[in-house]
């Protein structure tokens, strides 16, 4: 599976986990870049007060609610370990 085709499969995992949570679709879904040492770590992305991280390394998607708790951790077992690319 590709980078863009993992990062794809993340996005619909995560919105589907949110709408499970009781996130209200409309406000979604924000989107940023993790970035460590100057390395592709991962994406954290918003809806309606929730949050969640893709921590790519750990190959994980751990979810958070608004008072920023964790409420529920995904493996992500369709993802291999992913090259890390430096960022420029």
């Amino acid at each position: 599976m590709s980078q863009d085709q993992q990062t794809e499969h993340v996005r619909r995992e995560v919105t589907a986990t949110f709408q499970d949570l009781g996130a209200a679709l409309e406000d979604c879904l924000l989107e940023t870049v993790l970035i460590r040492n100057g390395y592709y770590c991962g994406r954290r992305f918003y809806c309606d007060g929730f949050h969640a991280v893709w921590f790519v390394e750990e190959q994980q998607i751990k979810y958070f609610n608004e008072e920023g708790q964790l409420v529920r951790k995904s493996p992500a077992s369709f993802a291999r370990p992913a090259l890390q690319r430096q960022a420029g």
